[in-house]
């Protein structure tokens, strides 16, 4: 069992720790070793990705229901897109993403530092509601515009995205409200979900160690350590 970092440890540092786990299982002579279960906690949308490049059993994840406590919301259909798109092409190298500077990486970055940039656009993962612009945003969490003028479509399946805007969970927040809490938790489980869904996807597409390898393409070009 892998703990969360609530002692000071980095996710670089837990990233490395599975990383030498997973070689430890390899070289083990021990059948009840190379079979054994993996426990680790997935706090962080990097901590669902670093887990799953290695091979993680079951990953325990909450963050979900306490950023909606703090009127996060999370927004990762770019990176469920870049996944997608991936598999869809049968190469990790494919995606239709906007590119965008790449990020210098250090020796000490292990091996992240070896793989060939694939650095994209960032999009922010987390909206905070609490912010007083979203106070007149009368478009859903996750939307976009469509045909190049302002009609806005949700691009978020959860009954949050299809029903309310930023603005209203806003005030809803604003006004201490705990209906802002259950709203934030459907929506941001649903995000989490469609994230899963499309890494199995990705496996069944391209194959266990490719769709890895995706993900730490991923990894590299819209997470940060």
């Amino acid at each position: 069992y892998v703990d969360s970092v609530n002692l000071g440890e980095t996710l670089q540092e837990r990233y490395n720790t599975l990383s030498l786990l997973q070689q430890k299982k390899k070289s083990s002579t021990v059948a009840t070793n190379n079979n054994m279960m993996v426990i680790s906690m997935g706090d962080s949308v990097v901590g669902i990705l670093t887990a799953y490049i290695n091979k993680v059993t079951v990953v325990d994840c909450y963050f979900p229901f306490t950023m909606a406590i703090k009127g996060h919301a999370l927004n990762l259909g770019a990176l469920t897109h870049f996944i997608l798109s991936a598999g869809n092409n049968k190469t990790s190298s494919s995606s239709s993403v906007v590119v965008g500077e790449k990020r210098p990486r250090s020796e000490e970055d292990g091996e992240l530092a070896n793989i060939e940039s694939t650095s994209v656009r960032r999009v922010p993962f987390v909206l905070d509601l609490r912010n007083p612009l979203h106070r007149l945003d009368f478009t859903a969490l996750c939307s976009s515009k469509t045909n190049n003028d302002s009609t806005t479509t949700a691009q978020c399946p959860c009954y949050t995205c299809k029903r309310h805007t930023n603005g209203y969970i806003y005030h809803l927040i604003n006004v201490q409200e705990m209906n802002s809490s259950a709203l934030l938790v459907m929506h941001n489980l649903t995000q989490v979900v469609m994230l899963c869904r499309a890494l199995r996807t990705l496996a069944k597409s391209v194959g266990g160690d490719a769709a890895r390898e995706v993900v730490v393409k991923a990894l590299e070009a819209f997470c940060k350590f």
